[in-house]
């Protein structure tokens, strides 16, 4: 068996089930694993090659209307649904749905953040961060 194929054999891609709870209401929903064709589609859409602190609530939005889903795998927003999200519900709400799509591979907004506010700091001085 080539090496890819056990790669693709050891992950498993199917969707799990996420639950954000919002003001004591259970909301659940389905997301498969964030792949790399994925992110490169949200990064695409927001005309970038990285994220940075100020396209990162872009790329999150994206991702969130493109990952959640039901358990029949259909999408449960549509893409101008982002407007309606940003505008109309509080950040908390769009925070934890981010974290539930994320999960654990995304770096957090505040982190990148710190990252990219120190680059500069580094370079100046020469010094390995």
């Amino acid at each position: 068996m080539r090496f890819i194929d056990q790669l693709l054999s050891a992950v498993d891609m199917t969707a799990s089930e996420r639950t954000v709870e919002i003001n004591g209401k259970d909301f659940t929903f389905f997301v498969t694993p964030l792949t790399s064709a994925e992110r490169e589609r949200a990064l695409k859409a927001i005309g970038s090659n990285e994220i940075t602190p100020a396209n990162a609530g872009r790329y999150t939005m994206g991702l969130i209307l493109s990952k959640v889903r039901d358990a029949n795998g259909q999408r449960l927003f549509a893409d101008g649904d982002g407007a309606r999200l940003r505008n109309e519900l509080p950040s908390e709400v769009i925070d934890q749905l981010a974290a539930a799509v994320q999960g654990s591979e995304e770096l957090e907004e505040d982190e990148l953040a710190d990252m990219k506010s120190a680059e500069p700091e580094t370079k100046r001085n020469g010094k390995k961060g």
